[in-house]
């Protein structure tokens, strides 16, 4: 009877790493597949890779709250906001081309679909974990209130220090909107992990890894795109320097994670968040 409830175990232990490395190979091909055909890696698909990279973030959540593990501090208010971000993004490229890549994977229709399938992520993310945290009955203790107050500064900044690479005023703020909303969605991520401390489960960390490595990514195309974003009537860049500025927040953001998770990816252990 032992035996067959561990051989059950181990079954089901490979399944989930082969759903596991499905989704990495599957990623690992289009990246490679699309970059060569489409972009011939060129610095604009940058922003494409980044919500590649992004969607594989969020396909990581996917399993683990399917497959029953613990979701308990998985915060939905980040996933939330995830969504959010998008949308206001979304809303800008899909209708303006001021932000969007302009080589073969803007062109082609590539960076669109990565955006709404990351989005269609996001949201499916938050579905499967919120069941999850039902059938476990492990709600975290999030509060909606710090959200809004996020929101609220977002909604403030987007109007005074918007871009005009779209040549629209509402695309324009829709689309710093989404950055801004982007930039803090992590916190509360991170401030729930803090908070609970202990073990973080391995697919939890690839997905929080994933939105880091997207982050650095990101920044480096608006980095050498910096320029670009002051008016030409402006003496100062301030939307670039606000841009920068959000860009370089998220990965300071991640600093304390990521060091964590830099160390159990290297020395192979469990990544344990100290309270």
């Amino acid at each position: 009877m032992t035996a067959m409830m561990n051989f059950r175990t181990a079954s089901k232990a490979a399944q989930r790493n082969k759903q596991e490395i499905v989704i990495y190979a599957a990623f690992a091909a289009i990246a490679l597949i699309a970059g060569h055909c489409l972009t011939q890696f060129a610095l604009s698909a940058c922003l494409s890779l980044s919500s590649g990279i992004q969607c594989l973030g969020f396909s990581l959540l996917m399993p683990q709250a399917y497959n029953g593990r613990d979701v308990s501090n998985v915060s939905l208010n980040s996933l939330a906001l995830y969504v959010i971000a998008l949308g206001f993004r979304l809303f800008a490229t899909l209708q303006y081309n001021g932000y969007q890549p302009l080589d073969a994977s803007g062109k082609n229709g590539l960076y669109h679909a990565c955006e709404v399938v990351e989005m269609l992520l996001a949201a499916g993310a938050y579905v499967l974990v919120k069941r999850a945290q039902d059938r476990q009955d492990c709600r975290a203790d999030e509060t909606p209130k710090v959200m809004l107050v996020l929101l609220a500064a977002c909604a403030v900044l987007a109007p005074l220090t918007h871009s005009h690479l779209n040549a629209d005023k509402l695309g324009d703020i829709t689309w710093i909107m989404g950055l801004y909303v982007e930039t803090i969605a992590m916190i509360p991520q991170l401030y729930l992990l803090q908070k609970t401390g202990g073990e973080v489960e391995a697919l939890h960390g690839h997905y929080i890894a994933s939105t880091f490595a997207s982050r650095v990514v990101t920044m480096y195309f608006w980095y050498d795109c910096y320029v670009e974003l002051q008016h030409p009537d402006a003496e100062y860049n301030l939307p670039g320097s606000m841009v920068i500025g959000a860009q370089a927040l998220q990965c300071l953001v991640f600093a304390d994670f990521m060091y964590l998770y830099a160390k159990s990816v290297r020395y192979n252990k469990k990544l344990i968040i100290e309270m």
